[in-house]
């Protein structure tokens, strides 16, 4: 009986160690899976539209910028304005020394009548030049004529010399029958001698013609033509209009004014000094409003379009719905130039604000974070969590699906929905790096298989 009893003991004993030692090797086990576990977030894919956000700082500046011009050379007397200075059309901004105005008129009066008088010189010596080379012209038609009769005599008279002692040649040779070579020798030297002044006095004639000819040609000739009096002409309209602006300057009392409501942007002349022949203001002009100017980079710039809606965001103002105007590509910055106008009151110039532009794509049915999309050799991938039987029995792992991507932002990505279903468990985040076949548990879950 004791020893039934003892033997009964001994086994509950047993047991309890038993049962006290896998209960200690539950808990390492766990402990160690905690260490050796991934721990995963997953999602399942969803149905959305991918929103673009593009953020830009930028300034704003005038719409439209003025010149306020002024005949130039003129001594300024007085400024009226500052810079940043708001001005209403017809304000005086400036007033000018009315005494160096009418110098300035005289001073042109004066240049216009000596062009004047040039002019008229210059008319009177080439109408003399003219008259000069008419009469050289019909000296030259004379001697050309007085030339060619003299040489046409010279030519016939030659030409009848040679007749003649022709004539006389064949007379001797059919009236004598013996001719002695004495004697034909020289009824030959005396043709031969009339054929050469016959030659001698053509070419006489042509090369006295030819100077006369030459002669008459220069004569005629054209002389140089000279633009003189056209470009004084051109001075003195110039002259004139120039007097008609000062006799207009001194009708308004020497004051230059705004041409147009607006803000002054630049002062470009200080009292005592000259105008240029450039600007002496700039202003903006109020009727064209202000603009804002920004820059966003090459890579976003695809998501902003001329005509797109932005909200600009300057201090405690917001304001929504403005149009972009104009894009363009800034090649020293690698950006593009966004320029938007601006409704009345918007904000005021000079001011720095913030533009931010919003766009959508098309509704996609599966779209996941971008965070559980992985690439390998150009290839996209996401892995799932699912239930394996093992021999250890049912065991979550990492299970490894090759994706399309169709399109993506900074935080979701459109993929094909083909490959996976709104039960698909994706893992979206993890604790330590997961490779497929990996075993991994749900993050905040304390078992690691799953029933």
């Amino acid at each position: 009986m004791k020893k039934g009893k003892f033997t009964t003991a001994f086994w509950m004993k047993a047991m309890l160690w038993l049962l006290s030692v896998m209960f200690v090797f539950t808990i390492v086990s766990k402990a160690a899976a905690s260490f050796t576990v991934a721990q995963v977030k997953v999602d399942s894919p969803s149905s959305r539209k991918l929103l673009y956000t593009v953020e830009a700082e930028g300034r704003i500046g005038k719409n439209r910028e003025i010149s306020v011009l002024c005949q130039p050379d003129l001594l300024v007397k007085s400024i009226m304005v500052s810079e940043g200075e708001k001005v209403e059309k017809g304000k005086v901004l400036a007033k000018l020394d009315a005494g160096n105005v009418r110098e300035q008129i005289e001073s042109y009066r004066n240049k216009r009548q000596s062009l004047a008088l040039g002019n008229e010189e210059y008319q009177k010596s080439q109408e003399q030049a003219r008259r000069k080379q008419e009469r050289e012209i019909a000296r030259a038609k004379e001697d050309y004529a007085r030339t060619e009769k003299k040489n046409e005599a010279a030519a016939a008279a030659a030409r009848k010399k040679l007749a003649q002692a022709e004539e006389r040649f064949k007379k001797a040779l059919r009236d004598k029958k013996d001719f002695d070579k004495k004697e034909a020798a020289r009824y030959k030297a005396e043709v031969k001698e009339c054929q050469k002044s016959l030659q001698e006095a053509l070419e006489t004639k042509r090369s006295e013609e030819t100077a006369a000819r030459r002669a008459l040609e220069d004569a005629q000739m054209m002389p140089p033509s000279d633009s003189r009096i056209a470009v004084n002409l051109i001075s003195i309209k110039e002259i004139d209009a120039n007097i008609k602006k000062l006799q207009k300057i001194l009708r308004q009392r020497c004051r230059i004014t705004a041409p147009e409501d607006g803000v002054i942007t630049s002062v470009l002349v200080n009292v005592g000094q000259r105008t240029l022949d450039t600007a002496v203001f700039t202003m903006t002009d109020g009727s064209a409003g202000l603009k804002f100017t920004g820059q966003v980079a090459l890579d976003d710039a695809k998501y902003v379009s001329a005509g797109d809606s932005i909200t600009l965001k300057g201090g405690k103002k917001t304001v929504a719905d403005v149009k972009i105007q104009t894009i363009d590509i800034d090649k020293d910055s690698n950006c593009m130039n966004v320029t938007a106008l601006l409704p009345p009151g918007a904000f005021s110039l000079g001011e720095t604000v913030s533009m931010i532009v919003e766009q959508e794509s098309e509704n996609y049915s599966c779209t996941v974070p971008v965070t559980a999309v992985h690439q390998e050799n150009s290839k996209y991938y996401v892995l799932l969590m699912e239930t394996r039987d093992t021999v250890l029995g049912q065991q979550t792992e990492a299970v490894k699906i090759e994706v399309e991507v169709l399109e993506k932002n900074r935080q979701f990505a459109a993929l094909e929905p083909s490959a996976l279903n709104e039960s698909s468990r994706i893992i979206t985040d993890t604790d330590r790096y997961v490779a497929a076949g990996d075993r991994v548990r749900l993050r905040g879950s304390e078992n690691v298989e799953e029933d």
